[in-house]
């Protein structure tokens, strides 16, 4: 079965946020996300919570904030993240809402939402009990950063109607490294860089270079499915794609906890790596910043 989910869209570093719906298998679910001050809005969920695990489930850990929250920056120490915090979730009080801080980074760039997003599922499945959609522990949050300019800024953040405790298989670091590199000769590029992360399972963070400026016999779907497989491995994976001179050509992130994902692009490169995406909202302020793959 073909994988997809809501993604935030991006490009040139933000851009903006759209509603989305996407049905798999006859599961439909929307998530609402925004720009600036509005409230994410968020669609009433319609069939079962979208399941990347292939039925497997963690036992509910219970954890209490501070458990989750020291577990999860463990797992990803050597990212931008430099704080957790939770709090009531401005939709709805009964439920919390995850604001993370990201060091160095535009909080609106594909890898701050990405790596914050990661964050945000990881905390809801530790600190679980017995709900069974990611929906019912956390309900969107926050991330903070930093913008090109050195100023500060937020950009909110919004959960998918996913399964809650999806335990994914993870391998080991070194089956994963291998098969990073098998990709890699697969499909003729050159490994950049690559973080292993653990915010509970496994996510992989990996930067290619592009040898050839010309189309590549492959789409972007093929990549990300080659890199987790089908149901996915890891519990998320952010992927950059560099030109030979180092030009940043792509980004594309997955967290499968949070439902969410992103997407950013220099001209053109949507359609040579053939990136599904939907209506984009240009911020002319953006086009051209580069992401910053901070973590090596």
């Amino acid at each position: 079965m073909s994988r997809s989910f809501t993604r935030t869209r991006k490009r040139s570093a933000l851009v903006g946020i759209v509603l989305t719906a996407t049905c798999i298998g006859g599961a439909a679910y929307g998530i609402g996300a925004y720009v600036g001050s509005q409230a994410p809005r968020v669609s009433p969920p319609m069939g079962a919570a979208l399941d990347f695990a292939n039925g497997q489930r963690l036992a509910p850990l219970h954890l209490s904030v501070q458990q989750a929250r020291q577990r999860v920056l463990a797992g990803l120490a050597g990212t931008a993240i430099t704080s957790i915090s939770i709090g009531q979730s401005a939709l709805d009080q009964a439920r919390a809402g995850i604001e993370v801080n990201v060091q160095g980074l535009d909080p609106r760039s594909t890898e701050g939402d990405w790596l914050a997003n990661i964050a945000l599922g990881a905390m809801s499945d530790l600190m679980r009990s017995s709900e069974a959609a990611t929906q019912e522990v956390v309900l969107g949050g926050g991330v903070t950063g930093t913008n090109a300019d050195g100023t500060s800024s937020r950009a909110d953040l919004g959960v998918g109607y996913v399964a809650a405790g999806q335990l994914f298989a993870s391998p080991s670091d070194a089956a994963l490294r291998q098969r990073v590199e098998r990709v890699a000769r697969d499909f003729g590029l050159t490994v950049r860089s690559l973080n292993i992360l653990h915010p509970l399972n496994s996510a992989i963070m990996v930067s290619f270079t592009v040898p050839t400026d010309g189309d590549v016999p492959w789409r972007l779907h093929d990549l990300e499915t080659a890199l987790t497989g089908e149901p996915s491995v890891v519990e998320g994976f952010f992927i950059a794609l560099y030109s030979s001179n180092g030009e940043c050509l792509l980004t594309a992130g997955q967290a499968l906890r949070a439902g969410s994902g992103g997407l950013w692009f220099a001209d053109g490169q949507d359609g040579r790596f053939g990136a599904n995406h939907g209506h984009l909202f240009g911020d002319p302020a953006l086009r051209g910043t580069s992401p910053n793959l901070g973590s090596k």
